[in-house]
């Protein structure tokens, strides 16, 4: 993958320019995560390894999952809601409360009542959904019952536009964290790749890579981010559809393709980070 491949085409461009530095490219990437996610496992888990960059190679799950969920809700976070009520004996269907009352220990003190919820929890799940999104848009949410629940959240959400949802969730959610991890690792260089893709959304994802760094590089003055767009790399150089094994996951020779222009990008960064390092580790003159 391009974060093997990345680091022995970094290390061999150093080799041959006359350094002698290593490269080293830590993988923090989660399946069907999105750019906030990143952010949350950076801060868990990169503060103590010192990078001297971060790369963000994102674009596709900011689409796709808040399209999923509506919201900047995260992909895990509704399958989590909903498995949490299959634990809980308030969310057994009414016909399974009724038996409770007759045989409570089998239902509320064996595994049964879970077992049985567990055909429910596309139920939960997607009361999970509407609880999160209305709570977050209407001001006067409060207790429903699930039917009324389920019939404000298709009102709400029925006229809501793949447009709508970039721009009032994937924009702003990929814009904040950017900048939160920009602010936590104030003194480290963040690389924003938007990732090649080859599907329906390449007009909201060109909408989405004009307004992003404008939004950034305006706000605060978030200097430390560098934005690397390999869309148009790929676009540019007609490198559909080989490069991908479906709309979104690169082919071996995407990674291959992929690693090549990073590299293309990153060094000189990386060169100029090993002369620093080499020149802080030369004794001092006399």
């Amino acid at each position: 993958m391009f974060y093997k491949l990345l680091s022995i085409e970094l290390d061999q461009r150093l080799k041959d320019s006359g350094q002698r530095c290593k490269v080293t490219v830590v993988n923090l990437a989660m399946a069907a995560s999105h750019i906030y996610q990143n952010f949350i496992a950076l801060n868990k888990w990169a503060h103590a390894l010192h990078p001297d960059a971060i790369i963000s190679f994102s674009g596709h799950n900011e689409i796709a999952v808040p399209w999923m969920t509506k919201s900047d809700a995260d992909q895990l976070s509704f399958f989590d809601g909903g498995l949490i009520h299959v634990l809980r004996y308030s969310a057994s269907p009414h016909w399974l409360k009724w038996i409770a009352q007759y045989y409570p220990g089998i239902v509320r003190r064996t595994m049964l009542g879970s077992l049985i919820r567990l055909f429910y929890v596309s139920d939960y799940r997607d009361g999970w959904l509407a609880n999160y999104y209305l709570s977050r848009t209407d001001p006067t949410f409060g207790a429903l019952s699930q039917e009324e629940l389920q019939r404000r959240y298709q009102v709400a959400t029925a006229s809501l536009t793949l447009g709508d949802v970039i721009d009032r969730v994937s924009i702003p959610l990929y814009e904040h964290s950017l900048e939160s991890i920009s602010r936590d690792f104030p003194d480290t260089t963040l690389f924003a790749v938007f990732q090649p893709l080859h599907n329906s959304w390449l007009d909201v994802y060109a909408h989405m890579r004009t307004v992003i760094p404008e939004k950034v590089r305006d706000k605060d003055h978030y200097d430390n981010v560098q934005f690397f767009d390999l869309q148009r790399v790929w676009e540019q150089n007609e490198f559909f559809p080989g490069s991908l094994v479906d709309s979104v996951h690169l082919s071996n020779k995407g990674h291959i393709r992929v690693a090549k222009y990073l590299s293309d990008d990153l060094f000189p960064f990386v060169h100029d980070r090993c002369d620093q390092l080499a020149a802080a580790k030369s004794p001092p003159a006399r």
